[in-house]
């Protein structure tokens, strides 16, 4: 693949272009106007969850892994792991509601944010004892985008799962937390 800086009326953008494909062939005679860039192939991702998107609604405080590849930063553009926070809703199929976990700290811990203690360490790369809830980051997302924490495989090369649902006074915490960070800190009162 090469970089080749186009001019126009707006300023510089770039093209990339795998030269010798039947799509793009190298033109006869072709003398670049600027050097050319040659550019790396893109990154592997490394897979860390081994299963497939769920099918099933999980239920209300469950643990799973979420890819959220294809959005934009300040957006979530990482995999990571997530709450369920919605319950399962009739006549909404595919679609679950959720909050990211993250393992940094939050710069300014705000009503929004909650301590989640994991004992034992979820999966490796969650393996950290403590979790922080970023509850103003509420997503309702496909099923495609969610999987079971990968754990490993059995003796007898069996996949292993973590499966795990926190407990009830952690969810309310969570959801008094998803009420600060909508700005519904009134009915914070009332769960």
């Amino acid at each position: 693949m090469r970089y080749e800086p186009q001019h126009n009326k707006v300023g510089w953008s770039g093209v990339l272009t795998c030269w010798g494909s039947q799509a793009h062939p190298q033109p006869t005679g072709y003398v670049p106007a600027y050097p050319q860039i040659e550019t790396a192939a893109p990154p592997q991702t490394t897979h860390y969850f081994y299963s497939m998107a769920i099918k099933f609604h999980p239920e209300q405080g469950a643990i799973l892994a979420c890819d959220f590849q294809g959005l934009v930063p300040p957006e979530m553009v990482k995999r990571r792991p997530v709450i369920v926070v919605s319950p399962r809703l009739r006549h909404r199929t595919g679609l679950c509601t959720i909050v990211p976990l993250s393992t940094t700290p939050p710069p300014h811990i705000a009503a929004y944010h909650y301590k989640l203690h994991m004992d034992p360490v979820l999966p490796h790369p969650y393996d950290a004892s403590a979790h922080w809830v970023k509850a103003d980051m509420v997503y309702t997302v496909s099923f495609d985008r969610l999987h079971l924490m990968f754990d490993g495989k059995d003796a007898s090369g069996k996949r292993h799962y973590d499966l795990r649902v926190i407990d009830k006074a952690d969810l309310i915490k969570i959801q008094q937390c998803v009420l600060h960070g909508l700005g519904l800190t009134a009915l914070t009162d009332y769960l």
